[in-house]
């Protein structure tokens, strides 16, 4: 219980505030579709909730592996309860985003700064969260993304075009 408390806690204060701390800190990232998400008790313990969605990758923008993925989050949402880290992103099926992922080299990857780490994509533009005020801003996919693959070298991706804010 200390363990998720002290999750929660760090979950909730700190985040990777700019878009090159995001893409810093993954090792992976990608464009990818939700196919599905499903919530599972961690030993049949319904006060410790696992949160499992299944991605198709399209496109990797930093670092390589398999085109299937699965994102694992803490909490969820399983009979009548419901167990969520605030901050955290929630998927629906059939969602499009550049994600920005932890995976060691596996195909379960964390997600990078909770709901900061996926950028919805529609209408071939990306929306990044700007953590300093909370609105998502519209980024071309067509210039994010070859930004993204050049993570090693990034000048400044803060300098990409900005449109309107939602």
């Amino acid at each position: 219980m200390l363990a998720r408390l002290l999750a929660l806690t760090l979950a909730t204060t700190w985040a990777p505030h700019t878009l090159e701390d995001r893409v810093r800190l993954a090792d992976r990232v990608v464009l990818a579709q939700v196919l599905r998400s499903q919530t599972r008790a961690e030993h049949g313990d319904a006060r410790r909730l696992k949160t499992f969605t299944e991605l198709a990758v399209g496109e990797d923008y930093k670092g390589r592996g398999p085109l299937s993925l699965t994102v694992v989050q803490l909490g969820g949402e399983l009979g009548q309860v419901s167990e969520r880290i605030p901050g955290d992103a929630r998927f629906e099926a059939g969602q499009v985003a550049v994600l920005f992922l932890r995976c060691g080299g596996s195909d379960r990857c964390h997600l990078v700064g909770l709901e900061a780490g996926v950028a919805p994509v529609s209408g071939g533009d990306a929306f990044v969260l700007d953590v300093n005020t909370g609105k998502r801003e519209r980024r071309p996919l067509a210039a994010l993304g070859p930004m993204l693959r050049a993570a090693g070298t990034l000048p400044s991706l803060e300098k990409l075009p900005r449109a309107v804010t939602r």
